[in-house]
């Protein structure tokens, strides 16, 4: 009988083991899948972001071709999907070094239009926004 406990207590002290090991293997595959994924989501993020930037540049090549074409409503519209598309590859860049410098050219390049009537700047994100309060001329309101 003695040796019959003897084998459960050791069955039981086995079993636990292997589920404490069954538990931790578990716990570092699950993080080496949730390291792939921000991995492959910040990828993503970049693609997206130099696809924006081409984009940038696409509109900014038609407006300099068409510069006389571009008064009025059109030119503010066109204007303003630059602006859009530099906020949203500052959002989707968040904070990397070399981007935060293209954005910073980005916004360069759109000065007179920023410089040209107040902007919403409560609608954009709040490290964007920081980015356009250190341009010069620039006018915010509150809507």
């Amino acid at each position: 009988m003695k040796v019959l406990e003897s084998v459960a207590h050791l069955s039981t002290i086995i079993a636990s083991v292997v589920a404490i090991t069954a538990l931790g293997l578990g716990s570092l595959q699950f993080e080496k899948t949730q390291e792939l994924a921000r991995e492959t989501l910040q990828a993503e993020r970049e693609a997206k972001a130099v696809e924006l930037y081409v984009k940038f540049n696409e509109l900014k090549e038609s407006a300099v071709a068409e510069v006389k074409t571009l008064d009025g409503e059109a030119g503010y519209w066109r204007n303003n999907s630059l602006l859009t598309i530099t906020e949203s590859v500052s959002n989707l860049t968040d904070g990397n070094a070399s981007w935060n410098e293209t954005i910073r050219w980005m916004l360069e390049l759109q000065q007179p239009f920023l410089a040209s009537e107040p902007l919403i700047c409560n609608t954009f994100s709040a490290e964007f926004r920081a980015m356009l309060e250190n341009l010069p001329g620039l006018h915010c309101t509150e809507k």
